[in-house]
Order: C-alpha cells, then structure tokens, then sequence
C-alpha cells in the first residue's frame, strides 16, 4: 500500500441537500418511495413559482392604472 492515498469524504450540506433530505424523511413517514416525494416537492415549486410570476405580472399591470383605480384596487386587498 504504498503510495496510496487515503481520500477522505466530503460532506456538503447547502439548502438543497437539506430539502432533499427532508423529502426523503417526510416520504419514509408517509410510506411513499423519495422518487414521489420529490417529484411532488418539484410540483408544488413549480405551483409556486408561478403564482409569484402571476401577482408579480398583477403588481407591473397596476403601476399602469390610473391612481384612483389604483387606490380602489389596494382598498379591496
């Protein structure tokens, strides 16, 4: 042996790491398999994701309006 290097792992832990791990976990509690579970997590991004895209495109819509139409439309939030 010698020569050889030893390589020791890495482990890396950034946000996705966690939330895939929290996937997993929350899958093995529900009894689903994690390949679910993370097309669901997938899913439920990309809802969200487009409801920010929506209100963002509803915000840009109402700088365009006039500003009593504007006032009435805050008032109604």
């Amino acid at each position: 042996m010698q020569g050889a290097r030893r390589q020791q792992a890495k482990i890396v832990v950034n946000d996705a790491s966690i939330h895939n791990l929290r996937s997993v976990l929350l899958a093995a509690k529900n009894g689903e398999t994690p390949a679910a579970a993370r097309k669901e997590d997938k899913n439920e991004g990309v809802r969200v994701r487009a409801e920010k895209d929506k209100r963002d495109r509803a915000l840009e819509n109402l700088g365009r309006k006039s500003n009593s139409t504007r006032m009435k439309i805050m008032e109604a939030k």
